[in-house]
């Protein structure tokens, strides 16, 4: 087997090649945040893997302890760049406080005299950050085989999507077990232990980071795709000020829940318009007006259950499809509350809504036009108000039972 430091060196050119082959491939051509991950952790791994060159020498003392700290933050970066293929973020205290703390202790240790120095803090954090990447990508997995969405729907290779996730589940995986076992090892037979040396030391760790980078290579391209499409797909069907689905994106839902959609759930198609948008645009200015609108998307998507959808049409307009008639109501009733909140010291603001029951059978425009006659009759009786289709108007901050004909 080649000794340590050819190992190492040949991992820092690996290393490099790959960035600078996934910055003007995958990055340069599709910004996407899994690839942007991925070439951090590659420029982190490579510097940790070079100051670790400095072992032996006056430079050891510091040169080591922030090789562990760089190296954990790489592989705190491969975690990241697993979550963000979700549309999850890494939190920012575990960013910074994994590897703080890894500096720490092996600058507590005995950097001058111990190549191992805060060994088993370090092999921890390793282990954590891969760990962290096996769990997100076989999640990932998981959805995508139970996934029905078909690959020209979804812009990408459905199979090779599936294959790469699982690859990089499966690499991450070996090597946050690898990296477990290494911890053990040297709690076992300490850190000058021929076993530990042998079987976890530095060489069989190095080649392990060199088949997780081919693994890699191999995914990054159809990964970093899947992500871009899947953004493109969410700046096309939602609105930009609010969030919600917009016009088109929230027919299609409907239209689908009319076809497969559960018909045991009562469904009920709201569509709610602002009272005195206009006044507070032009006497508070536009800002207080998107102020509004944005207030309006925050509340309903925080409000929403599994199942519920909300679009807006455009305007002032919203529609929403809610699991039952009081859902309704207390949808509305949360939103009127934030607007107040939002809008205290301004122009008041309120939302009316007009429902129907919902039907499999209708055609979804029809449904919308009697939730808009509804809707009118509750701007009508003086706003902020939920009137039922061919039914009593109510006030959504009141304890009014609401009920369809």
């Amino acid at each position: 087997m080649l000794d340590t430091v050819t190992l190492r060196v040949v991992f820092v050119m690996v290393a490099s090649c790959a960035l600078v082959l996934f910055a003007v491939t995958a990055y340069g051509a599709a910004r996407a945040r899994y690839s942007t991950w991925w070439c951090a952790s590659l420029l982190l791994a490579a510097a940790s893997t070079a100051l670790f060159l400095f072992n032996g020498t006056v430079l050891q003392v510091i040169a080591n302890p922030s090789g562990n700290a760089v190296g954990s933050l790489s592989a705190l970066c491969i975690w990241g760049s697993v979550r963000s293929l979700s549309g999850r973020r890494l939190p920012r205290g575990v960013l910074a406080g994994v590897p703080a703390f890894v500096l720490a202790v092996a600058l507590l240790d005995d950097p001058a005299h111990d190549l191992w120095t805060g060994g088993e803090v370090f092999l921890l954090s390793m282990a954590l950050g891969f760990g962290g990447a096996a769990v997100e990508a076989g999640r990932l997995h998981r959805q995508a085989r139970s996934s029905r969405t078909r690959s020209d729907e979804a812009g990408y290779d459905d199979t090779q999507y599936r294959v790469s996730v699982a690859l990089m589940a499966g690499g991450t995986a070996a090597t946050a077990a690898f990296y477990v076992a290494r911890t053990v090892a040297m709690l076992i037979w300490g850190r000058d232990g021929e076993v530990f040396l042998t079987v976890f030391g530095p060489q069989p760790a190095t080649l392990l980071m060199i088949v997780l980078l081919v693994i890699a290579v191999y995914s990054m391209s159809t990964l970093s795709r899947a992500q871009y499409v899947a953004r493109l797909r969410t700046e096309a069907s939602r609105d930009v000020l609010t969030g919600l689905f917009n016009r088109r994106q929230f027919l299609r839902r409907v239209e689908f829940v009319q076809r497969h959609g559960r018909r045991d759930v009562p469904w009920v198609l709201a569509l709610a318009d602002l009272d005195r948008l206009k006044q507070l645009n032009d006497v508070d200015g536009h800002a207080a007006g998107d102020r509004a609108l944005e207030t309006v998307g925050a509340v309903v998507s925080d409000t929403l259950r599994p199942g519920e959808l909300a679009g807006r049409l455009g305007g002032d307009e919203f529609a929403l499809l809610l699991g039952t008639a009081t859902r309704a109501e207390e949808v509305v009733g949360a939103v009127n509350a934030g607007l107040d909140a939002a809008t205290a010291g301004l122009t008041p603001v309120s939302l009316s809504c007009g429902i129907t029951e919902f039907d499999a059978d209708t055609d979804v425009e029809e449904l919308l036009e009697r939730a808009d006659r509804a809707m009118y009759l509750a701007k009508a009786d003086g706003g902020r108000r939920l009137q039922v289709d061919g039914g009593p108007t109510v006030a959504p901050d009141s304890e009014s039972p609401v009920g369809l004909r």
